[in-house]
């Protein structure tokens, strides 16, 4: 779901991933194997987990452009998430 939002993302909003315990290497065969077109950083000491109190994964996080966190989800995400999520940032 988030490779189809990235690839019909509206103007200004970006999907990014932050790989978190695991290697560049595994990244990128992932990436390759998925084809996964947002960017997709590594945070090798959990340094962005820290800052974002990540609590397990998978996590997701709704940043609006101020970059507030506007929405988390914890575990999976289904479309009716992703939508609900999407409209804490866009507002009414």
């Amino acid at each position: 779901m988030l490779v189809q939002l990235a690839r019909r993302a509206p103007q200004g909003l970006a999907v990014v991933g932050i790989l978190y315990q695991d290697t560049a290497e595994n990244a990128q065969r992932f990436v390759d194997e998925f084809g996964v077109p947002y960017a997709t950083l590594l945070d090798p000491q959990g340094t962005a987990a820290i800052d974002y109190g990540l609590t397990g994964i998978p996590e997701t996080f709704f940043i609006d452009r101020t970059g507030m966190i506007r929405a988390h989800q914890v575990g999976v995400l289904s479309q009716a998430d992703i939508d609900a999520k999407l409209r804490t940032i866009a507002g009414p």
